[in-house]
């Protein structure tokens, strides 16, 4: 299958380019070999079996946001770099900056290079590097809590739960400049509770702490299903992102999120990309899914994570594994 091809009668479009939002070029980072990624406004797929690379994609991201704040310690860039190769290179791009890591381990730690300098780092050694371009504001969700880090992130970076998000005092300190704080959550909440409700039939109350609400009945979300809590939390990190970078300005909001479909159902999945591809944050879905991957495909942005890089022609033998567990279930 490759995009403009079609699959059971329906046109698989490509769609209209534009321009990245960020560009991340990876080469002997974790499991990658070499990837140039760009992150589109709107959502991006990234489709791989684990240990392909996927989560790097999301590390390399968190150490940008820690480097856009001056808080990365070594340990943030030397977990990244290929053991085998013992080197690696990390270039970002957007905002109309180009920026450069380079590191080489060594026994007691690594040579990085940046701007031309070079200087020996150690894992517990905070890097006296500052990018202040391309500057992001990252949202990492993980289950069922978020991890914030970069621009306009508060000094504890999480994690945070979906009750800890929408606490108007929690809420206050990830939005400190902004001209009218309680207005600002009330938009918050009315554009979550759009978004869940083009998916589901439930919305968010808040009053001494998060509620649900279903037609006429209002209950804890110890009573909400899982899939429907997941929703409210992805929704309320990618509104919050949004958010905090434009009140810092010239800022890239970026939305990573692990295992995308988990624990969604199969008619969710559809709605929910189209729902974050209509956003203005750059949302990177990690995933397993062919229902994800085909949306995207269709829809959005997309990567396959395959022998050490990234591939968007798509072929049948990137699917191998696919094929071996449908074969297992005396499918045809």
């Amino acid at each position: 299958m490759s995009p403009g091809n079609t699959e059971g009668g329906e046109a698989v479009r490509s769609p209209a380019k534009e321009p990245p939002l960020l560009k991340l070029s990876l080469t002997n980072i974790g499991s990658i070999r070499e990837a140039a990624i760009e992150l589109l406004r709107g959502f991006t797929a990234l489709y791989g079996a684990n240990g392909s690379g996927k989560t790097a994609v999301a590390r390399a991201l968190r150490l940008l946001a820690k480097l856009n704040n001056a808080q990365a310690k070594g340990i943030d860039i030397l977990e990244l770099i290929n053991k085998e190769k013992k080197e690696g290179t990390i270039v970002y791009e957007g905002g109309g900056a180009k920026q450069m890591l380079e590191c080489k381990l060594d026994k007691a730690g690594a040579q990085l290079s940046f701007n031309k300098e070079s200087f020996s780092v150690f894992a517990d050694d905070r890097l006296d590097v500052l990018i202040e371009n391309p500057a992001i504001t990252l949202a990492w969700v993980s289950g069922d809590s978020v991890k914030l880090f970069g621009v306009g992130a508060a000094r504890r970076e999480g994690p945070y739960k979906l009750g800890d998000l929408l606490r108007p005092s929690v809420f206050r300190s990830f939005v400190l400049g902004a001209n009218d704080v309680a207005e600002l959550y009330e938009q918050m909440l009315t554009d979550v509770n759009e978004m869940l409700e083009d998916v589901t039939d439930y919305r968010i109350e808040y009053r001494d702490g998060v509620y649900f609400k279903r037609g006429l009945h209002v209950f804890k979300p110890d009573l909400a299903s899982a899939g429907v809590l997941r929703l409210a939390l992805i929704f309320t990190a990618v509104r919050l992102t949004e958010a905090m970078a434009d009140i810092a300005g010239k800022t890239i909001p970026v939305v990573f999120i692990e295992n995308l479909e988990a624990p969604l159902f199969a008619d969710y999945l559809s709605s929910l990309v189209d729902i974050l591809h209509g956003r203005t944050a750059a949302i990177v879905g990690e995933t397993h899914s062919g229902l994800v991957l085909r949306a995207a495909v269709m829809k959005a942005n997309y990567y396959v994570f395959v022998d050490g890089t990234v591939a968007k022609n798509l072929k049948p033998e990137y699917f191998w594994r696919e094929v071996q567990v449908w074969s297992s279930l005396g499918a045809p």
